[in-house]
């Protein structure tokens, strides 16, 4: 909804799989892929959304994926619109130019583990939405930030749209970059209307 029309994804995984065999390739800026395999046959694909840096959860544990509904035969075109997914696909783009494109100068997160992050459905707090869980140096399962699908305002609830979730992200991410990068003590020391501040500034 930002632009009206579909945009690429990239840097993402896909992969292809028919009875125990499978390939996996990364998609282009342009969003297309090739196989590291060829199949003579229809196979499965999958998205899996995650990066070397990154990973995206569906809700608190479980790896967000796109199943292809059937085997193909051939390219795979895959148009998403709408619901979880397009939320996956927003944040492996927000997630991808945070790592790796010109951040005009904005720290990154440095950490020794993949950051994930978690969508989830709702917060039980007014206009939330997303959270820092400020867990980065303890690794693990636990997941670094949360970016809910809904928020709740005056007892209404909305859907974030394409926008609020790249906002969101880019957001905690700049919560996070400055936890990873100047340490827990330091991080919990500064003020939250500067921590906020920084926040806001990064997306």
């Amino acid at each position: 909804d930002l632009v009206g029309d579909y945009i690429s994804v990239e840097g993402v995984k896909v992969r292809a799989s028919r009875f125990g065999k499978t390939a996996t390739a990364i998609t282009d800026e342009s969003g297309t892929f090739a196989m590291s395999k060829r199949f003579k046959k229809a196979v499965n694909y999958t998205i899996i959304w995650e990066g070397d840096e990154w990973d995206i959860r569906n809700g608190t544990i479980g790896q967000a994926k796109l199943h292809k509904d059937g085997k193909t035969k051939g390219e795979w075109v895959c148009a998403i619109k709408n619901g979880k997914q397009e939320a996956y696909a927003c944040l492996q783009n927000a997630l991808r130019y945070h790592f790796y494109e010109d951040t005009q100068g904005l720290d990154r997160v440095n950490s020794n583990k993949k950051i994930k992050v978690a969508l989830q459905t709702i917060s039980n707090e007014d206009y939330n939405l997303g959270r820092f869980n400020k867990v980065l140096p303890i690794g693990g399962l636990a997941h670094d930030i949360s970016i809910f699908r809904y928020y709740k305002y005056d007892g209404i609830q909305y859907e974030l749209t394409s926008k609020h979730i790249i906002y969101s992200i880019l957001h905690e991410l700049g919560h996070a970059a400055m936890y990873a990068n100047i340490g827990e003590q330091n991080y919990n020391l500064k003020d939250s209307f500067l921590r906020e501040s920084w926040a806001c500034f990064c997306s």
